[in-house]
C-alpha cells in the first residue's frame, strides 16, 4: 500500500512568511462528511481535499481510488498548488502532497525538490506586536517537543518524492540523504528510500555507505506499521535507543520525580514511528 498515506490532518502551520503569490481558503466551512466522494479533476482540488480531509483513516483506501480515477488535468491543477507560496494552510498542503504522491507522476520530481531544498520562507506569517523572529523561531525553553510546519513539510514532500519511484526521484532522493542541511528532512529521505525500496539489504547497505557518521544511526530505524505486532515494535524501538542512548527524548520535568512523589523515572516509554503501510 502507498506509503503516502492520505489521513485526515487539519493542522494550521505558522512560520516567517515570503512574497506572496498566491493563496487558497482553509478548510472553514467545508460541507458535512460524506462518503460520498467528489471526482478528483483540475477544476474539483478543493472540494476533494475539504472532503479528504474529513475521511477516516479506515476509509483512507477510497481516497487512493478517487486519485487513481483522477482526470488527466488533475496533475497540471496539482502543479499549481505546489507553486502557490506562501503557503497558508499547512494541514491542507500536507493533504496536497499526500495526492501528488498518491499520483506518481514524474513532473512532480523537480517542484518537489526545488521545495525541499528552498531557502525562501514557506509561511505567511502574522508577527504580532514585539515578537522578533529569533523568539518567533525558537522553541519554548520548557518544551521537549514542537511542531514546526517548515520542517514538516519538507520532510513530506522528501517522503512523497521518493514515493514517485523514478530513477530522476530516485537521484533527488539520493541527493537530499547526503546533502540536505536539516536533519529531519535527511531522515525522512532515509526512511522513504529504504521503505519504497522494499528495505532490501542491498540498499540498506548502500545507505549506511553513503551517509555521514551522524546520520548511520538513522538508517533502518524502527518503524510502525498497522499490522505489526506491538511487543516487536516496542523492543525495537528500545534497542535502538540502547543502541544510541544520545537519541533518547529528554524526560519531562513533571515526570522526573514520579509527579511529585519522589520516585526517579528512568526514561520515557519508547516512542512509536507512525509510518502508515
Amino acid at each position: 500500500m502507498a506509503r503516502s498515506n492520505v489521513e485526515p490532518q487539519h493542522r494550521s502551520g505558522a512560520g516567517a512568511g515570503g512574497p506572496e503569490v498566491g493563496r487558497r481558503p482553509p478548510f472553514a466551512g467545508a460541507p458535512p462528511f460524506t462518503l460520498e466522494p467528489p471526482r478528483l479533476t483540475g477544476a474539483s482540488i478543493d472540494e476533494f481535499l475539504a472532503w479528504a480531509s474529513q475521511v477516516p483513516s479506515s476509509s483512507s483506501d477510497l481516497i487512493r481510488a478517487q486519485i487513481d480515477a483522477a482526470s488527466s488535468d488533475t496533475v497540471d491543477a496539482l502543479l499549481t498548488e505546489l507553486g502557490r507560496m506562501p503557503i497558508e494552510d499547512a494541514g491542507r498542503f500536507l493533504l496536497v502532497l499526500a495526492t501528488v504522491g498518491e499520483l506518481r507522476h514524474d513532473d512532480f520530481v523537480e517542484p518537489l525538490d526545488r521545495l525541499i531544498w528552498s531557502e525562501e520562507e514557506l509561511f505567511v506569517v502574522d508577527d504580532g506586536p514585539g515578537l522578533d523572529s529569533s523568539e518567533r523561531d525558537r522553541p519554548d525553553a520548557d518544551a521537549t517537543s514542537f511542531f514546526d510546519a517548515r520542517i514538516v513539510v519538507k520532510a513530506r514532500a522528501a517522503e512523497m518524492l521518493s514515493y514517485i519511484g523514478s530513477p530522476r526521484a530516485d537521484e533527488a532522493i539520493l541527493r537530499i540523504i547526503q546533502r540536505h542541511p536539516v536533519t529531519a528532512v535527511r531522515v525522512a529521505a532515509i526512511d522513504a528510500h529504504l521503505f519504497n525500496h522494499g528495505d532490501g539489504v542491498a540498499t540498506l547497505d548502500h545507505l549506511l555507505g553513503l551517509v555521514g557518521d551522524e546520520d548511520r544511526p538513522y538508517v533502518g530505524l524502527p518503524r510502525w506499521g498497522r499490522d505489526m505486532d506491538v511487543d516487536a515494535f516496542d523492543a525495537a524501538v528500545v534497542e535502538f535507543y540502547e543502541r544510541n542512548p544520545g537519541e533518547r527524548p529528554p524526560v519531562p520535568e513533571g515526570a522526573r520525580h514520579g509527579r511529585g512523589r519522589g520516585e526517579d523515572i528512568a526514561g520515557p516509554p519508547p516512542r512509536r514511528r507512525g509510518r502508515g503501510t
